[in-house]
């Protein structure tokens, strides 16, 4: 048996084995959705031998116990939004602010990202007290308390590129990397703004 929710296999039910032979069972513990990280779970399977009859070994039955331990790891997920629209001068900054939701079962660190259609710059600035985005982009997101998401905010000051005139379009897609600058993307964890140029054209 295993607690509530953690779904225990067994690749068979039974093993038929001569005397002084050995045998190998598969079990598969589920970690149920929304485990917190480091939640484990104890995972307790009885194993019983028939007696032994005549004309072969005599034995009781016998009953034995084994424990296995499953630990729920870590695993990032967040979400960023909304996608925003502003104008801006070639040169000039445009603020934008969006809100990272923390959907991780457990403390999980980020990195903030960007790419830009015409080479404008971004800079990223916490607006929440207590979360603190480093020098790198990385921030770690409060923690989310009982299985619901935490949220943050912050605020995406783009330099607009000096090569673009008015009435042009510049383009920012905003991203979430894991643990780091070359950690991998979350393809969840996305805004597209989009800022239009105003000024000379």
């Amino acid at each position: 048996n295993s607690p509530s929710g953690w779904n225990t296999s067994l690749s068979a039910s039974v093993l038929t084995l001569a005397p002084g032979a050995e045998g190998r069972l598969g079990v598969s513990v589920t970690v149920p959705q929304g485990a917190l990280q480091n939640v484990a779970a104890t995972t307790l399977l009885t194993a019983t031998v028939r007696p032994g009859v005549a004309p072969g070994p005599v034995f009781p039955s016998q009953a034995v116990t084994f424990s296995a331990v499953t630990r729920a790891e870590l695993s990032p997920a967040a979400d960023l939004f909304p996608d925003q629209e502003g104008e801006g001068l070639p040169g000039g900054t445009v603020p934008l602010v969006h809100t990272v939701e923390n959907k991780s079962n457990g403390p999980a660190t980020f990195c903030l990202d960007y790419f830009t259609a015409s080479q404008s710059a971004v800079r990223f600035v916490s607006i929440t007290n207590g979360f603190t985005i480093n020098s790198n982009n990385s921030f770690t997101p409060p923690t989310p308390v009982e299985g619901q998401p935490s949220q943050a905010q912050f605020r995406a000051e783009v330099t607009v590129s000096g090569r673009l005139t008015g009435g042009d379009l510049e383009t920012v897609t905003i991203f979430l990397r894991v643990g780091s600058p070359a950690g991998e993307s979350l393809s969840d964890a996305t805004v597209v703004d989009t800022i239009r140029v105003t000024g000379p054209t």
